[in-house]
């Protein structure tokens, strides 16, 4: 059921009001740091209006919101330019883990696929061999620094599955990739005998 207009309304003014204090216009201008101002943005969207799990279903301990109200954050996000791992997260990695019955990230978490990957398209997938990856995969959005998980298409005995391992795990290298948008940094993640966890495989991980 989509949202009243009432509710899309009241969400969309508790967005902008938080970016217009945590990320004024004048702060994608000043800032140095730009990891340090999208964690900022995270932060206040996840703790602080409680968006971290919007999309996830109600009985696995989500909001149960729509994808509408997520087109919502995503538009004043947009208006804002701020950056925020917004998408990669609470809209693509957040839903994917709860379905799998995994409780999800206390940080970020990001899909390792490149991101000019076209819907259908095929998707880089690294083979799982007893407990670790080797390879790498390019230009991957979201990906930050400290507490959060890269979630992994992968191949275990001949099939599908998906995969979880921290972005600070031993063996992963992350090398920031010159993109033209500095708000959605791109990097290159090399990975060599990581240990994963795999969350599932064959049907349940291609569903």
């Amino acid at each position: 059921m989509t949202a009243p207009a009432a509710e899309t309304t009241a969400l969309a003014d508790t967005v902008r009001r938080m970016l217009d204090r945590v990320a004024p216009p004048t702060s994608l201008v000043r800032e140095d740091d730009l990891d340090a101002l999208r964690r900022r943005v995270d932060t206040a969207l996840h703790d602080e209006i409680g968006l971290a799990g919007l999309l996830v279903p109600e009985a696995l301990g989500g909001l149960g919101g729509e994808l509408s109200d997520a087109a919502t954050v995503a538009a004043e996000l947009g208006r804002s330019c701020a950056p925020s791992g917004f998408v990669t997260t609470t809209v693509i990695a957040g839903p994917l883990l709860a379905a799998l019955g995994h409780a999800g990230p206390a940080g970020v978490a990001c899909l390792a696929v490149p991101w000019d990957t076209a819907p259908g398209g095929l998707v880089p997938r690294l083979s799982v061999v007893d407990g670790v990856v080797s390879g790498s995969v390019r230009s991957i959005v979201g990906v930050g620094d400290g507490d959060g998980l890269l979630v992994l298409p992968v191949i275990v005995g001949g099939e599908t599955a998906v995969a979880i391992t921290p972005f600070d795990a031993p063996g992963v290298r992350l090398a920031p990739v010159t993109s033209l948008d500095t708000t959605r940094p791109l990097t290159d993640v090399t990975l060599d005998g990581v240990a994963v966890q795999v969350l599932a495989t064959g049907q349940r991980a291609v569903d």
